[in-house]
């Protein structure tokens, strides 16, 4: 089964656990626009997840997905199956999406090295009960729920 992912950072895992669900983000929106839960189907890391770091003196550069998890305390995804989610571009289109700001998400992407083809997303809540949870650990991504168990 294929699963698409939505990536995140300890800090806002605790947040996702907390509230037991995944919402759509209204971060630089359009007024008309609908907010998106965004997933991506990469199955490593969603280059379009890092954040940028403010140095000091006042410029920005890109994390690193190691950098990520070192100032975030950790790397965590939540799966969906993929036939449960939309597919770029029908998701900015079904969001109400004007079609320069899909472009210059899609530059934007391309730019971190991120696959705007392996977007997907919801226009909805998801409880994490109809999720996967993992979390990156030495050896790669583990299920949540196996932490902690014999080795």
């Amino acid at each position: 089964m294929k699963i698409a992912w939505h990536y995140t950072t300890g800090q806002k895992a605790i947040q996702i656990l907390e509230s037991a669900e995944l919402r759509p983000t209204d971060n630089y929106i359009e007024q008309k626009e609908k907010p998106i839960l965004w997933f991506s189907t990469n199955q490593h890391w969603e280059l379009s997840a890092n954040k940028m770091l403010l140095l000091p003196n006042g410029s920005l550069r890109g994390l690193s997905m190691e950098e990520m998890g070192g100032y975030g305390c950790g790397l965590f995804r939540f799966g969906i199956p993929f036939d449960k989610v939309l597919r770029w571009p029908n998701l900015a289109r079904m969001a109400g999406m004007k079609s320069k700001v899909k472009r210059a998400l899609e530059d934007a992407g391309q730019k971190m090295g991120a696959d705007f083809g392996e977007w997907c997303g919801l226009l909805k809540p998801v409880s994490i009960f109809e999720l996967y949870g993992q979390v990156m650990t030495s050896k790669g991504w583990a299920d949540i729920n196996e932490l902690g168990g014999a080795e």
